[in-house]
Protein backbone atom coordinates (compact mmCIF):
# COMPACT_ATOMS: atom_id res chain seq x y z
CA UNK A 1 0.00 0.00 0.00
CA UNK A 2 1.31 3.22 -0.99
CA UNK A 3 0.48 6.51 1.94
CA UNK A 4 0.18 9.78 0.45
CA UNK A 5 0.61 12.92 2.69
CA UNK A 6 -1.31 15.43 0.43
CA UNK A 7 -1.42 19.69 0.99
CA UNK A 8 -4.76 21.53 1.63
CA UNK A 9 -4.39 22.54 -1.39
CA UNK A 10 -3.94 19.24 -3.34
CA UNK A 11 -6.86 17.17 -1.77
CA UNK A 12 -9.06 20.36 -2.37
CA UNK A 13 -8.46 20.72 -5.93
CA UNK A 14 -8.90 16.86 -5.76
CA UNK A 15 -11.78 17.83 -3.90
CA UNK A 16 -11.01 14.38 -1.48
CA UNK A 17 -11.18 14.02 1.99
CA UNK A 18 -8.27 13.29 4.02
CA UNK A 19 -7.74 9.96 6.42
CA UNK A 20 -7.56 11.21 10.23
CA UNK A 21 -4.27 8.72 10.69
CA UNK A 22 -2.81 7.38 7.52
CA UNK A 23 -1.72 3.71 7.77
CA UNK A 24 2.71 3.78 7.09
CA UNK A 25 3.38 2.29 3.13
CA UNK A 26 4.36 -0.67 3.00
CA UNK A 27 6.51 -0.35 -0.27
CA UNK A 28 10.44 -0.19 0.02
CA UNK A 29 10.33 3.54 -1.29
CA UNK A 30 7.92 4.29 2.01
CA UNK A 31 5.70 7.20 1.78
CA UNK A 32 5.05 9.55 -0.60
CA UNK A 33 4.16 13.90 -0.19
CA UNK A 34 1.94 15.22 -2.70
CA UNK A 35 1.39 19.03 -3.57
CA UNK A 36 -0.15 21.01 -5.70
CA UNK A 37 2.01 23.39 -8.39
CA UNK A 38 0.82 26.66 -10.21
CA UNK A 39 2.82 26.47 -13.58
CA UNK A 40 1.93 29.10 -16.49
CA UNK A 41 1.70 26.22 -18.41
CA UNK A 42 -0.93 24.25 -16.82
CA UNK A 43 -0.88 22.98 -13.02
CA UNK A 44 0.72 19.81 -11.74
CA UNK A 45 0.02 17.68 -9.22
CA UNK A 46 3.54 17.01 -7.59
CA UNK A 47 4.70 13.56 -5.60
CA UNK A 48 7.69 13.55 -3.44
CA UNK A 49 10.05 10.33 -1.98
CA UNK A 50 10.35 10.94 1.40
CA UNK A 51 13.17 8.34 1.16
CA UNK A 52 14.79 8.75 -2.46
CA UNK A 53 13.67 12.44 -3.19
CA UNK A 54 11.90 11.09 -6.02
CA UNK A 55 9.73 13.43 -7.71
CA UNK A 56 7.11 12.96 -10.08
CA UNK A 57 4.55 15.58 -12.20
CA UNK A 58 0.81 14.90 -13.17
CA UNK A 59 -0.83 17.32 -14.96
CA UNK A 60 -3.85 18.30 -13.14
CA UNK A 61 -6.20 18.08 -16.43
CA UNK A 62 -5.38 13.94 -15.85
CA UNK A 63 -6.12 13.67 -12.36
CA UNK A 64 -9.33 11.49 -12.84
CA UNK A 65 -6.69 9.08 -13.73
CA UNK A 66 -4.16 9.37 -11.00
CA UNK A 67 -3.18 6.55 -9.36
CA UNK A 68 -2.75 5.17 -12.91
CA UNK A 69 -0.41 8.06 -13.86
CA UNK A 70 1.24 8.09 -10.53
CA UNK A 71 2.33 4.21 -10.55
CA UNK A 72 3.17 4.51 -14.60
CA UNK A 73 5.41 7.41 -14.07
CA UNK A 74 7.24 5.78 -11.05
CA UNK A 75 7.59 2.70 -12.79
CA UNK A 76 9.13 4.48 -15.39
CA UNK A 77 11.45 6.47 -13.25
CA UNK A 78 12.64 2.60 -11.74
CA UNK A 79 13.10 0.96 -15.05
CA UNK A 80 15.13 3.81 -16.15
CA UNK A 81 17.29 3.75 -13.02
CA UNK A 82 17.77 0.37 -13.12
CA UNK A 83 18.94 0.04 -16.98
CA UNK A 84 21.73 2.81 -16.32
CA UNK A 85 22.28 1.30 -12.86
CA UNK A 86 22.62 -2.19 -13.51
CA UNK A 87 26.17 -3.83 -14.02
CA UNK A 88 27.21 -4.45 -17.33
CA UNK A 89 27.66 -8.38 -18.84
Amino acid sequence: MITWYCTRRFLEVLDIKPVESPRPSTTTLGDWYANLVWTTCGNLLVFSNEKTFVSVAIPVSQHDQIEMMFNLRVGNLLSICLLYTSPSP
